[in-house]
C-alpha cells in the first residue's frame, strides 16, 4: 500500500475515540464561525473531515458534492470557501496534532500529514492527479496498491453497475460506505463513486496531461 496516506483513514481513529468518549470530535474548533452548521449539515464526522480536506486541496467549496443543499446559513454561505476556510484549515491542523501527540512518532509524522497540507506537496503523488478533487477519490487512491489496480477497479465497477470490491486490497463495503457514500447508514449507491471512477477511467476529459500519461500506461501494462 501506497506510504502517502489520506486525511480521511488518517481523522477516523481520532473521530471514533472522541465519539466514544462523549466528547466533541474537532473540540478547539468548535467555536469557529461555520463550525456548528457543517457539523449539523454532514452526515457525520468522517464527512466533516473529508469535506474540509477536499475543499482546501481543490480551493472550491464542495458543498454540494458532500450533500450540504442548504447551503445559505446564518454563518453565511457554505458553497463560498472563504467563508469554510478557517474552520476547515482548523480541523486539519487538529487531527495532525493529535495523531502526533497521541499515535505518531515524529519521523513518521511527514508521510501522515495531508500531502495538500504540506509545503513540500506534489499532486503528482496521486495515481490520477487529475481526479484528487472528485468525491472519494482520495480514499481510492490510497486503497490501491498501483494505477492499474485503481483503474480496475473503477472499470469493472462501472461496466457492472456494482462495486468490484475484490479488486481492491483489504477493504471493505462497509468501509466505502463509511468514507465515500452520502448516506452512510444506507446501502451503496454506486453515483457517490462515479465522479471519481468516471474521471480515472477517461469517461470525463483529464485536464492534467500527468493523468493522461498514467492513464496511458495502464492502458498498456493490461494489453496481454
Amino acid at each position: 500500500m501506497k506510504a502517502v496516506l489520506t486525511f480521511s483513514l488518517l481523522s477516523s481513529s481520532i473521530i471514533y475515540v472522541s465519539q466514544a468518549m462523549g466528547q466533541s470530535v474537532f473540540l478547539k474548533c468548535q467555536d469557529i464561525h461555520c463550525y456548528s452548521e457543517l457539523e449539523h449539515g454532514l452526515s457525520n464526522s468522517t464527512h466533516l473531515a473529508n469535506f474540509c480536506k477536499d475543499s482546501i486541496t481543490s480551493g472550491e467549496s464542495r458543498a454540494k458534492e458532500y450533500g450540504l443543499m442548504h447551503s445559505q446559513t446564518k454563518c453565511g454561505n457554505l458553497d463560498n470557501i472563504e467563508i469554510v476556510r478557517p474552520v476547515c484549515d482548523c480541523i486539519i491542523i487538529q487531527v495532525a496534532l493529535e495523531l502526533e501527540e497521541s499515535v505518531l512518532h515524529e519521523d513518521e509524522l511527514e508521510n501522515l500529514i495531508p500531502p495538500e497540507t504540506s509545503a513540500m506537496s506534489n499532486i503528482s503523488d496521486y495515481w490520477y492527479p487529475a481526479c484528487h478533487t472528485q468525491p472519494c477519490y482520495s480514499f481510492l487512491d490510497i486503497t490501491s496498491d498501483s494505477a492499474k489496480q485503481l483503474y480496475k477497479f473503477c472499470e469493472t465497477s462501472l461496466r457492472e453497475s456494482k462495486l468490484a470490491i475484490d479488486e481492491l486490497q483489504d477493504i471493505s463495503e462497509k468501509e466505502l460506505l463509511e468514507h465515500c457514500a452520502m448516506d452512510p447508514t444506507g446501502s451503496f449507491n454506486l453515483e457517490d463513486l462515479k465522479p471519481a471512477c468516471q474521471c480515472v477511467t477517461g469517461l470525463k476529459t483529464a485536464t492534467n496531461a500527468t493523468a493522461t500519461v498514467r492513464a496511458a500506461l495502464v492502458d498498456q501494462t493490461m494489453e496481454p
